[in-house]
This record gives C-alpha cells, sequence and structure tokens, in this order.
C-alpha cells in the first residue's frame, strides 16, 4: 500500500527531494497556501521514476577485474575518444596514463626509440585502452572528447572491448590531440635487448593491448611474412632483433593497401592498432623469440627507405676479422641448429669479446 509524505511549511518555489528508492516510480502533487493559511486544490499528479544506481568502474577497475561477458557501465569522463575505424562502428578509447603497472627503464639501460634512434621526443604515454563497438556508429566530432555513457558488453578480456548497449555522448570540454606513442619492430619482442656490436643495453617499451600506434622502422621481410628491424647503416646499427606479424584488413586509408603492395626490403612507417595473440594464433618465430602481438595497419602506410642488405651467401662472410665464439642457425620457424638450414637463416654470431651479431643469411642449394 502507497502512502502520502506531506511537505510542510516551504518558502520557496524549488525543493530537492531525497531518500528515494532508486528504478521506483513515485507521483507528486502541489498545493499552494497563502499567509492566512487558506489553500488551494491539489494540482493534478505528476508521475516519475527515479534512476538505477550507478555501478560504473573507471577502464583501470574494468580491465584488471572485469568479467568477460558481463554487463559494465564506464564512469564517465574516465575515457578520451582517439581513433575511429573507417566504417564509423568501433571506437578505439584510452584513459588518463592509468596503466597499472607501468614499465621503465632499469637503471643503465638506455630507451631506444627516444635517446638512439630520437623517433619520439617525449614520455611514453601508459594508457588503458578499450575498443568501444556499436552497429549504430559513432559521430566524428567525438574524437578527442571524453566520453559519457559507456555501457555494455565487456565481450574480450584480453584485447578488451565493449558491445555498447546504447549511445555514448561526449562530455563538456574542448577536443584534446593525442600524440601516438612510436614503436619499432623491437617493441613487440622484448622489453630489453643488448647491442650486437656495443653491448649496451636497450630498454623497449612494451605495447598496450588495443593500442593505436604510430609504426616507425618497420622492415618488410617477404620470407619471414612479417615487419622486422632493419639492421642497416640508415636505420638500426646495433644488430637487434624485432619483428611482428601484420594483418591489413582493417587497414582504411586511401589507396587501400593489402600485404601484397609491399616491397621486399623497404623500410615502412604507417599508423596502427595492435592486439595481443594467444599461442595457437601465435605468428612466426625470429631468433626463438615469439612476438606476443598482431598489428593491424590502419592508415598512413608510407615507405621510407630502403634497407635491402648485401644478403652473405656463405657463413665465412659472416666470420671475417673477429674470433667468433658460437654461431647459432634460426629458420623462419624459430627452430634452432648448429648447422645452416636450406634458403633463409637468422645466424645469431657471438663472438668472444662477449659482443653478437643477429644477421638474415641465405644458404643456397647446391
Amino acid at each position: 500500500m502507497t502512502s502520502w509524505v506531506d511537505v510542510a511549511d516551504l518558502d520557496d518555489t524549488n525543493y530537492t527531494i531525497t531518500d528515494l528508492t532508486p528504478e521506483t516510480t513515485y507521483e507528486v502533487q502541489v498545493q499552494g497556501v497563502d499567509a492566512a493559511g487558506a489553500t488551494s486544490k491539489w494540482t493534478a499528479s505528476t508521475l516519475f521514476t527515479t534512476l538505477g544506481q550507478s555501478n560504473a568502474i573507471d577502464l583501470a577497475t574494468l580491465v584488471a577485474t572485469g568479467v568477460q561477458g558481463e554487463n559494465y557501465e564506464i564512469v564517465d569522463g574516465d575515457i578520451i575518444a582517439v581513433y575511429m575505424s573507417g566504417d564509423s562502428k568501433t571506437l578505439y578509447c584510452k584513459d588518463a596514463g592509468k596503466f597499472a603497472n607501468p614499465f621503465a627503464a632499469e637503471a643503465g639501460q638506455i630507451d631506444y626509440v627516444r635517446d638512439v634512434a630520437n623517433l619520439m621526443d617525449r614520455d611514453y604515454d601508459q594508457s588503458n585502452w578499450v575498443a568501444l563497438h556499436s552497429e549504430d556508429g559513432f559521430e566524428a566530432d567525438l574524437i578527442g572528447k571524453a566520453l559519457n555513457g559507456v555501457k555494455g558488453v565487456y565481450n574480450d578480456i584480453v584485447n578488451p572491448a565493449i558491445e555498447l548497449s546504447e549511445a555514448v555522448t561526449a562530455a563538456d570540454g574542448d577536443a584534446e590531440t593525442y600524440a601516438y606513442n612510436v614503436f619499432v619492430p623491437c617493441n613487440f619482442m622484448s622489453i630489453s635487448q643488448e647491442s650486437g656490436s656495443t653491448n649496451a643495453n636497450f630498454f623497449f617499451m612494451t605495447p598496450k593491448p588495443v593500442e593505436v600506434m604510430t609504426v616507425d622502422w618497420a622492415k618488410w621481410s617477404a620470407a619471414d611474412g612479417m615487419f622486422v628491424i632493419p639492421n642497416h647503416d640508415d636505420y638500426c646499427t646495433d644488430s637487434l632483433v624485432g619483428g611482428f606479424a601484420v594483418d591489413f584488413s582493417r587497414y582504411d586509408g586511401t589507396p587501400a593497401v593489402s600485404e601484397s603492395d609491399l616491397e621486399e626490403g623497404f623500410v615502412y612507417r604507417f599508423t596502427g592498432v595492435v592486439q595481443k595473440i594467444d599461442a595457437s594464433n601465435a605468428p612466426r618465430q625470429i631468433v626463438g623469440t615469439p612476438s606476443d602481438y598482431m598489428v593491424y595497419p590502419l592508415n598512413g602506410l608510407e615507405k621510407v627507405g630502403d634497407a635491402n642488405p648485401e644478403v652473405p651467401t656463405s657463413i665465412e662472410d659472416l666470420m671475417v676479422g673477429r674470433d667468433v665464439k658460437s654461431v647459432t642457425y634460426y629458420n623462419v620457424h624459430g627452430q634452432a641448429s648448429m648447422s645452416p638450414f636450406e634458403g633463409v637463416n637468422m645466424v645469431d654470431v657471438r663472438y668472444t669479446d662477449g659482443t653478437h651479431r643477429v644477421v638474415k643469411f641465405v644458404n643456397r642449394a647446391k
């Protein structure tokens, strides 16, 4: 049974009703009272329903504790829209640098991309990322804006993604311009690596799942079916190892590009998005170290140089001028051997002075 609650002795035309139950319909009537105490008739009833309790969480909490298949709401204003897919149905978003366990160079390590390659002049942004999907599409003016009303099913916990249940809106405030982090193929292989020529210890920031980024110094290797680091005098002179698998299915730049358009030995730069992959779908290995990532170029693919090396045709070419301690050969599947495989090999040559070189070697059939 419902009952009325009388609120008397009001001296203002505005009043806030408190202590209401969520998701409950209420009925309101108003009566006027003059200074002499005379009353008017009650007005017609006005009905309203209170909102449900908000269980909104920030993106960092969702990434850390979210359960796949459950419905979630992101706190209004917590994430910013960074990139929209060509079909306008996917919106890649980030928070404000809230990654729970940020990576950092250790004592004595040198940030290769920043300090050696000079490809980026700022600290890495270490944010959580999420891909929002809506079959109804998004408006282009959301880019750079903080978002409100992000609700839906959390359908991927490895590469955070939400299938939205309703339209999102832009929060108040000006749009922000986000400068993408810059990554080279080494960033996708390991967080640290020693130079094969100077013994320097380099730090490589690890990309975050679903992060939109600039990829640079990516040399196409058709033999490996992937992009690799260009060990070439015009690029990397430290005999480093790096590579990642690539999928052009999300490329929305003009003109359209596919893997068949890439030229062997040329170095490319592009905007892409990265996803973590599981072991059953792992790309080929380079020098026994598998990449954990698949990179999807999005747009802006440009050829920035030619790093075609003079490929040695005999192992003797790799041993000139220095004392060799050991030689290990790897084929395109990452299998190791003390003798060369037929065809393309990656060769890890270790020298007695503590340095090493990693080079491609072609063992041609007799």
